[in-house]
């Protein structure tokens, strides 16, 4: 499923109100700010973010975004904890939930 990313409103484009919840209005001004400069300076349309969420903690968004889905995959699957797989876009590990968002800037 693509979000949008849109200026005005990038916490709603990141996902739903459990992942959302997680990211600071500051936060989700860099982001947008760190998209638009993506988009500006490659041609990229869209982007893949991954947010990570540790047990008893609120999602973090990581500090890289990635221009394919296999990119952001492989993040996640070279992390120590070492996450399984559970769909294209989401991972487990004991402690750790990771998801890919699929951005598409605008």
């Amino acid at each position: 499923m693509q979000k949008y990313l849109y200026e005005s409103d990038v916490i709603h484009a990141i996902g739903n109100a459990d992942n959302a919840n997680g990211m600071s209005e500051l936060e989700s001004r860099v982001f947008g700010n760190i998209c638009k400069a993506v988009s500006a300076l490659t041609g990229f349309t869209c982007i893949y973010a991954v947010t990570v969420q540790s047990e008893y903690s609120l999602p973090k968004l990581s500090e890289e975004c990635y221009t394919t889905l296999k990119e952001a995959q492989d993040f996640i699957e070279t992390r120590s904890d070492k996450p399984e797989k559970i769909t294209e876009y989401k991972y487990q590990s004991a402690r750790t939930e990771y998801k890919i968002h699929t951005l598409q800037i605008r």
